[in-house]
């Protein structure tokens, strides 16, 4: 089934042109891991549930873009070590096949942000249809282009509003591509919180994030480090917007 979302041509130059939509796979069961199988969730990749998930709590939602020629698979990597107990997290396939013809690798389209804004509107969807999320605390997580996609996202959802549906809170990107500033849109004013793990060895980096900092928004600079440091730095950083916190 072909998705097609009316998305006109704009500023941006998007295109409503149809593409694939989401292709689900089960998540790695362990005593970390558990994958939401529902009738309601056929498209969906994995999704990691807190070690003591409670139900009836409106949990924080990290949706997380991978790179490359990669696939959601690799949320794995970073839950539950970011956190076992404090947030659901979900894992966004990108909606194009890989160029390198390899079988469950993706790859996004820099230049086609409605595809991205589909495909993590219907990620974000089939989630709180099933689990109980707290829809002002929703965070993008990308690493190589899933984290450029992840910033176009969170720079453009004004303009996608009514098909997230869901204000983005904030946004984390990791081994961002060395043109990364001259890839994300320009905007005058926002709000909302901006986690960047990059050197800023570029003037146009630097030049960006000063920017974005003008335009309003909370950026936050940190120097590449190991999985297990960064990721420990991600969990106090998206718990610091938070009052309460499980366990």
């Amino acid at each position: 089934m072909w998705h097609r979302f009316n998305v006109p041509r704009n500023s941006v130059g998007l295109i409503a042109d149809p593409f694939p939509p989401n292709e689900g796979c089960a998540a790695v069961a362990s005593k970390y891991w558990r994958t939401l199988r529902s009738p309601v969730l056929p498209g969906l990749g994995n999704v990691f549930l807190p070690e003591s998930f409670a139900r009836s709590y409106a949990y924080p939602l990290v949706c997380y873009l991978h790179d490359e020629d990669r696939s959601d698979q690799d949320l794995d990597r970073w839950f539950p070590l970011v956190s076992d107990q404090n947030f659901i997290a979900a894992g966004v396939r990108a909606p194009f096949p890989s160029k390198m013809g390899f079988p469950g690798n993706f790859r996004w389209r820099l230049n086609r942000p409605d595809s991205t804004a589909g495909i993590l509107a219907e990620t974000i969807d089939d989630v709180r249809t099933s689990v109980e999320i707290h829809q002002q605390r929703i965070y993008l997580f990308g690493e190589g282009k899933g984290a450029l996609a992840c910033l176009q996202m969170f720079l453009l959802q004004q303009h996608f509003r009514e098909l997230l549906n869901v204000p983005i809170r904030g946004v984390i990107a990791r081994s961002l591509p060395p043109s990364w500033a001259s890839r994300i849109p320009y905007v005058s004013r926002g709000q909302g919180r901006v986690l960047l793990f990059d050197e800023l060895v570029r003037p146009d980096q630097q030049a960006a994030v000063d920017g974005l900092r003008d335009a309003g928004y909370d950026v936050i600079t940190n120097q590449p480090s190991w999985e297990s440091a960064d990721a420990a730095f991600i969990n106090h950083w998206i718990l610091d917007a938070i009052p309460t916190v499980v366990g």
